[in-house]
């Protein structure tokens, strides 16, 4: 008798527990796609790239906004004495 079962995954190699993982922790939700054992390489790769560029720039995006609210409450500062 063949046995054509499907090896059952753990619930956090589930698809949505990882999407939701890369959502709300960014890089390190990368962990489990990486473990995932059902994951192409080339798909590991790419949303491993995408995850990276999207953290980089989004870190960038949040210290320009910094630097220009800061620069912004100075000039309100000056501006009031």
């Amino acid at each position: 008798m063949e046995e054509n079962k499907k090896e059952k995954l753990e619930w956090y190699y589930n698809g949505w527990i990882i999407f939701l993982a890369i959502l709300l922790f960014g890089p390190l939700g990368l962990l489990l796609l990486w473990f995932r054992p059902r994951v192409n390489l080339a798909i590991k790769i790419s949303v491993s790239l995408a995850v990276i560029v999207l953290t980089i720039w989004m870190t960038y995006a949040a210290v320009d906004s910094y630097q220009k609210i800061v620069a912004s409450y100075k000039e309100m500062e000056e501006t009031s004495e």
